[in-house]
């Protein structure tokens, strides 16, 4: 209860007998998501709505989701100083970890389920996203590189002494 997941209510249906009102259970209306690893289908979906209806008639329904996505990254990175980038990154779900030689590897896909559909858009997406990120976020020399691996994200981190 404390945690919000049920809601208590006095009575019960049919007559009542002797003493208190039996306390009735119930789930509460609050919306709840678990996924573990962690999957952000909601962001995806905003980027991609937004790229629907904001496509400009000189670009393609692919260049609209790059621009958008990028530019919902500068808008949030914007907000992120470079030290907390990797706590950021955290709350997204992409769990990040040092990879050695300057680069940060991604190793959940928070867009996984859509990826597998369509691999060429969402992770382009993607990337555009944390370049726009980073660039907004003053993270001088590090970039986002599309580096696809199995069982990890598109995306890894590095920094100007990586070589691409």
């Amino acid at each position: 209860m404390a945690s919000g997941l049920l809601q208590a209510r006095h009575g019960g249906d049919g007559p009542r007998r002797v003493g208190r009102a039996p306390k009735v259970y119930e789930p509460s209306p609050q919306q709840l998501s678990v996924s573990l690893p962690p999957r952000r289908p909601e962001l995806l979906a905003s980027l991609l709505a937004e790229a629907v209806t904001a496509q400009r008639s000189d670009e393609s329904a692919r260049e609209a989701s790059l621009r958008v996505a990028r530019e919902r990254g500068e808008a949030l990175g914007a907000g992120i100083p470079a030290a907390g980038l990797t706590g950021f990154l955290e709350a997204l779900g992409f769990e990040p970890a040092d990879g050695g030689d300057g680069r940060t590897l991604l190793h959940n896909c928070p867009f996984h389920a859509v990826a597998v559909e369509a691999p060429e858009l969402v992770c382009g997406m993607n990337h555009a996203f944390l370049s726009g990120c980073l660039a907004a976020s003053g993270g001088t020399g590090t970039t986002a590189a599309l580096v696809p691996r199995e069982g990890s994200c598109c995306v890894e981190l590095r920094t100007d002494a990586v070589p691409g």
